[in-house]
C-alpha cells in the first residue's frame, strides 16, 4: 500500500507541470482578450448545419467531396449504385407506354361504339396507376445521387465507399459557407446595446482588422445564475480562414 501511494504521488507530480501549463495558457488567452476594452469574447458556430441522409437503400458508389472541401448548391456530394432502381424505372416506362397505347386504342374504339364506358374507365385507371409507378421509380433513381442543398463545406463523412446503407442513414454533415455565426453571452445590464439588426465589429485576425457583422438573435431568457443572455451575431460571406470554434472579439459599433 505504501509503495502504491508513493507511485500515485509520483504520477501526480509528473502530470502537475502539464496541468499548470494548460491553465496558464488559458489564463493568458483570457487576459489578452479581456485587456481590450469594449470587446466581448465570442465563439464562431455554424449559421446552418445540415446532416444529409438517404431516402433509398443502396451501396455507396462514390463520395465526391472530402472533409474540408467546399462546394456550391447543386454539386454532387455522394452517389449510390442505382442499377436495380434503374432497371425498375425501365420496367415502369415500358408498362406506362403499354397502358398509354391501350388507352388510346380503347378510346378510339369507344368513339366507334365498339367498347363500352366501363372498358374506358378501367383503361384510364390502369394508365393512371402506371403513371404513378413511373413517377415513383424516377423519384427513387433521382435520390441515388445526393446533391448539395446549400453552398457549404463538408464537416463530417459518416459512410464509406462500397458500404451498404438503409434508408435514413446519416451520410454527410455540412456547414453553410454563406454566413457564419458568433455565439456569445452578454451581461444583463449591457443587453440594451445588443438589439437585433445592430451592426457589430468582429475581431478575428488583428492584422486584417475587424469583420462586419450584425446581431441576428437575442435569447428570450436570462441565465438565472450568471445573469447572462445568449446573443447570436451573423457574418455574411465570411473569409475561408474563419473556422467554427474560433475565439473572436465582438464590439457594438
Amino acid at each position: 500500500d505504501a509503495a502504491m501511494g508513493r507511485s500515485i504521488v509520483a504520477i501526480l507530480f509528473a502530470l502537475l507541470p502539464a496541468v499548470c501549463g494548460a491553465q496558464e495558457r488559458n489564463f493568458r488567452l483570457s487576459s489578452e482578450l479581456a485587456a481590450v476594452e469594449g470587446w466581448i469574447l465570442g465563439v464562431t458556430v455554424p449559421s446552418l448545419e445540415v446532416t444529409l441522409s438517404n431516402e433509398v437503400a443502396g451501396e455507396v458508389e462514390a463520395i465526391a467531396k472530402d472533409i474540408g472541401m467546399r462546394f456550391n448548391e447543386g454539386d454532387v456530394l455522394l452517389r449510390f449504385d442505382c442499377t436495380l432502381l434503374e432497371l425498375q424505372q425501365e420496367k415502369s416506362e415500358a408498362i406506362h407506354s403499354l397502358k398509354k397505347e391501350q388507352f388510346r386504342v380503347l378510346k378510339r374504339l369507344f368513339e366507334l361504339e365498339s367498347v363500352g364506358a366501363e372498358d374506358i374507365a378501367i383503361a384510364k385507371s390502369e394508365l393512371k396507376s402506371a403513371e404513378v409507378d413511373l413517377e415513383v421509380a424516377q423519384y427513387s433513381v433521382q435520390k441515388c445521387t445526393i446533391l448539395a442543398p446549400i453552398n457549404g463545406v463538408v464537416a463530417e463523412i459518416m459512410v464509406a465507399p462500397f458500404e451498404y446503407t438503409q434508408p435514413r442513414t446519416p451520410l454527410i454533415r455540412i456547414f453553410s459557407t454563406d454566413a457564419i455565426d458568433v455565439s456569445m453571452s452578454v451581461p444583463l445590464q449591457n443587453l440594451s446595446d445588443f438589439s437585433p439588426g445592430a451592426a457589430v465589429d468582429v475581431l478575428f485576425n488583428p492584422d486584417q482588422g475587424p469583420l462586419l457583422g450584425a446581431i441576428h438573435a437575442v435569447a428570450p431568457e436570462i441565465n438565472s445564475v450568471s445573469q447572462l443572455v445568449d446573443v447570436l451575431i451573423r457574418i455574411s460571406a465570411p473569409p475561408a480562414e474563419l473556422k467554427h470554434g474560433a475565439a473572436v472579439g465582438v464590439k457594438v459599433k
